[in-house]
């Protein structure tokens, strides 16, 4: 976002952006988009995930859930790129 944008300047007064840019590095590392070392795909787990199994997605969603017990969550988007 262009820091002189008036449009940006907005935004960022209105909002405080939360980014969490890769929740699964060490499978892509391994050439996986969404499968992680074990060959877990990491988007089955956003309803019940295990701290162990699954520390990433358990770390943003218990951000999320904080987040919103404030109610400091307005807005979620969960973005995905592929390679092709």
């Amino acid at each position: 976002v262009n820091r002189e944008d008036p449009r940006a300047k907005a935004l960022r007064r209105a909002f405080v952006f939360k980014v969490v840019p890769i929740i699964n590095p060490d499978g892509v590392a391994r050439g996986h988009y969404r499968a992680d070392t074990q060959g877990l795909n990491l988007n089955r787990f956003y309803d019940n995930p295990d701290r162990t199994r699954h520390p990433t997605v358990w770390a943003i969603k218990e951000l999320v859930v904080w987040l919103k017990s404030r109610t400091e969550l307005k807005f979620f988007v969960d973005l995905h790129a592929h390679a092709t």
